[in-house]
Formats: C-alpha cells, structure tokens, sequence
C-alpha cells in the first residue's frame, strides 16, 4: 500500500487524462483517473456507500465542460457536499474561455478553490496552482480545528 497523497483527475479526454495522471506519479501522487461526469458520480457514491477503500483524496482536478452526462462543476458540487469530500481541495479545468467574472462565480457556487486553463500553464506553474489550492484546505482545517478546541 502506497502512503501517496490520491489526487482524483476527471478529464472526458482520455489522453489528457493520461498526461495528467502522469504529471500526479511524477510529483509522488497517487493518480485516480476517471473517465467524464457519469464515471465521477459514480466513484462518489461508492466513496459515500463505504465501497471506495483507498485513502481519502487531498485533490480533485476536474474538467468543466465534457460531452454528456454530469459536468466538472455539478461534481465539484456533489463533493462539497459528501461527507469526506468536503475538505478536499478542487481545481476546476477548461479549455473555454471565462472572464474573471464569471470565473469567480463559478468558484463561488461550486466551492472550488482554483481554475487553470487548458492548455495547461507551464507545469511548474500548474503544480503550484494545485500545491496552493491544497495549502489553502488545509489552513482551513487547521484553523477550523483550532476554532473547535478553543471552544472546550
């Protein structure tokens, strides 16, 4: 069993796919790929229903717009709200254009921490949008924590 940190990648392209849980080995993660929206909503009922075993994942990278069947941002909403998934960080991708504006919107009302561009930016700069959007969790876990232990 591998203590790799699972990064959930959803992409409809199946090579996109591939070069990304490609990236995630390289930088020492665990990739689990799934393959458009149906595949997606599927896994998170199995990680609801007890039937997923790994480890819970710290990352969600997933692709706005796919081709039939759930998009990126309806999962995005769906594991705001599982018990589990809630803390985890997710980075929403498109190769659609959004101005800032609507970006934030589509933060805001999926609970998304970050948005990248397909083509990806640079990977170095790719790595340290999902390193932050991963940072950013975790000091709310903390001081989520914090907040709960100064109250006993």
């Amino acid at each position: 069993m591998s203590n790799r940190k699972v990064w959930i990648l959803l992409d409809d392209d199946r090579a996109l796919l591939e070069i990304v849980m490609t990236l995630a080995d390289i930088w020492g993660k665990q990739p689990l790929g799934l393959h458009g929206g149906n595949e997606a909503m599927a896994w998170i009922k199995d990680f609801r229903d007890g039937r997923y075993t790994g480890p819970t994942p710290e990352l969600a990278l997933l692709d706005i717009r796919m081709p039939g069947g759930p998009q990126g941002d309806e999962v995005a909403r769906e594991m705001r709200i599982t018990p589990g998934l809630r803390g985890m960080a997710i980075v929403l991708m498109t190769a659609n254009f959004y101005d800032g504006t609507q970006e934030s919107h589509l933060l805001a009302e999926t609970g998304a921490d970050a948005f990248v561009r397909k083509p990806f930016p640079v990977l170095d700069d790719l790595k340290k949008t999902l390193d932050r959007a991963i940072n950013k969790r975790i000091s709310m876990q903390i001081r989520a924590a914090q907040g709960t232990h100064n109250l006993h």
